[in-house]
């Protein structure tokens, strides 16, 4: 007697951000798919959290994240990439790691269920004090280093 198992699998992608200034927002993105145009939506979103500002997101190199010179990214928003392979440098990165201890190692029926477990792993981060607890200190020090007095 033989036995077939055909797994199959969904993917989800989750787009993270951390305000490392002012109000220690966190903004995230869930989606089933991931490209270049996905990421400048994300991007538009934070751009439109406060069009007065300006946003400064510190990326790594991945493939579908925008390049500098994208014609896609708001007029209010500015692009700091990191060298490759250093997401020590990369604060939200602290903080995907923790939501990535939460759901992993389980099975979720869909990605409606993925999606609804993250959101409630993310929750204990919603709030100033825990966000910036994530954000390294010399990166808090000099995040305004270069603003006018």
């Amino acid at each position: 007697m033989s036995l077939v198992n055909a797994t199959r699998y969904q993917w989800g992608y989750l787009h993270e951000a951390m305000e490392v200034d002012g109000a220690h927002a966190v903004e995230l993105l869930f989606n089933p798919a991931i490209d270049r145009g996905i990421h400048a939506l994300f991007l538009r979103h934070i751009a439109d959290s406060d069009p007065t500002a300006l946003h400064v997101v510190i990326a790594d190199q991945a493939g579908f994240h925008l390049p500098v010179d994208d014609v896609r990214l708001p007029a209010n928003l500015r692009l700091l990439p990191l060298p490759p392979y250093c997401p020590e440098l990369n604060p939200v990165e602290r903080f995907g790691g923790l939501l990535t201890a939460a759901v992993a190692n389980r099975l979720y029926p869909t990605l409606r269920r993925l999606e609804d477990h993250l959101a409630a792993a993310a929750r204990p981060w919603s709030t100033a004090a825990a966000v910036s607890a994530l954000i390294h200190t010399w990166l808090a020090d000099q995040v305004n280093s270069g603003a006018p007095t």
